[in-house]
Formats: C-alpha cells, structure tokens, sequence
C-alpha cells in the first residue's frame, strides 16, 4: 500500500494487487471531523487501520463514507469501527438496506442526492451514482470548497496504473465513462450532464492515479 498527500488536508491510500490490471484506492480528508472515503476489501483495510492511525494521532474519525455496496468499497468496514466505534457512516438508502440486508448493524446516516453535508475542511454535495450491472442507486460526492470529485468506480484509469497522479481535462475524462460503468444509455446521459455542470478540478477516482484537471 502507498500514501500519498495529494493535498495539505487530502491523503490518498493505494492498493495494488498482483497480476490485476487496476489499483484500489481509499481517501482520508483530515479537518476536526475527519471523513474516510471507503474501506477497501477486509485485507485491504488491514493495512489501512495502522496507517489511519498514524496519521489521525489522537484524532477519531468521524465518517465514513461508502458510495455503493461492494467488497472494495466496504468490504473492509468492520475492521475499521472496531477502531473507531463513533464513525457514522454515509450512504444511500439503497445501500443501507443491503447493509441491513447483510445484518450489519452501523450508525447509517442516509443521504439522498443533492444533500450536502458542512465541515471545517470538506463541503459535501452528494450525486446520484447508478452503481454498478443492476444500477441500485449509490452516491459520488462532489467537495464544492476545493472542487473535488469522488468519482468511485464512475471514472477508472487503466492505463497508468504505476502512477498516482496525473494531468487531464474534464472533457476527456467524461468521454471515458461508458455503458461498462454505467449500462443505461439514458443513465449514462444524465450523469455525464450532471458532470459537465460541476467546476471540477480534481478528480479522486476509487481505481487509478489522482487526476489534477486543466482546460
């Protein structure tokens, strides 16, 4: 696993796993309520915990958040409450019942699209997310204070798999999302729309580099 500060209050935590073409990322914004963006897998989240620790110090984290239900998003949850009981967790109603479903009982604080969520650091703005085959409704997050897209599984970069930050622009990236991500031609159209309308100038996807976007 690699950590790398992307930026003064934004860590990057990147899992790679032999002979599979993506890597797996995890993000931590820091602030009096320090939020994590997914779990990753149970293995994953192993090697997580000593490093959230070594940079939360006395700090406890105060959320987490997961943007649809799937083992590299989540799959690691319990692992990280058993460190820190008092994080409320962040999701859609769709995933809090699949949460349910699976008998997990967290702290759910449920958000539906365009709810928001103020902190020091952060400044929420939760997004409808089709996620994955069967397109059960996730959330991506959008940072209006430094125009961040948590992207999750919605942007992935194959292609530069060694590297953990790179340039694009907002055009390109947009063009790359595709039926693979979201099989619904009319889905698709809807949320590419919503992108477009977003100042987005960086981009932390779930899986590939940290994208810094210029025009």
């Amino acid at each position: 696993m690699e950590v790398i500060k992307v930026l003064d209050d934004l860590y990057k935590f990147n899992h790679s796993i032999p002979n599979v073409p993506i890597n797996f990322n995890q993000f931590l914004f820091l602030g009096n309520e320090p939020m994590l963006i997914h779990t990753g897998n149970h293995n994953m989240a192993k090697d997580l915990v000593p490093k959230l620790k070594e940079i939360l110090g006395e700090k406890k984290l105060s959320y987490i958040f997961v943007s649809h239900f799937e083992g590299d998003e989540c799959g690691g949850i319990d692992l990280i409450l058993e460190q820190y009981p008092d994080a409320h967790t962040i999701c859609s109603k769709t995933t809090s019942m699949q949460f349910n479903g699976f008998g997990f009982n967290y702290d759910l604080l449920i958000k539906n699209p365009d709810d928001t969520l103020e902190k020091d650091v952060y400044s929420l703005k939760f997004i409808s997310y089709p996620s994955e085959m069967h397109l059960w409704e996730g959330l991506i997050v959008f940072d209006t204070k430094r125009n961040i897209l948590f992207s999750s599984d919605l942007i992935i970069n194959f292609d530069n798999i060694d590297e953990q930050i790179i340039n694009s622009t907002i055009e390109a990236e947009i063009n790359a999302i595709t039926e693979r991500q979201i099989p619904s031609p009319k889905a698709l159209e809807i949320i590419k729309h919503v992108l477009s309308e977003l100042p987005i100038k960086y981009i932390a996807s779930g899986h590939g580099p940290f994208i810094k976007l210029h025009k």
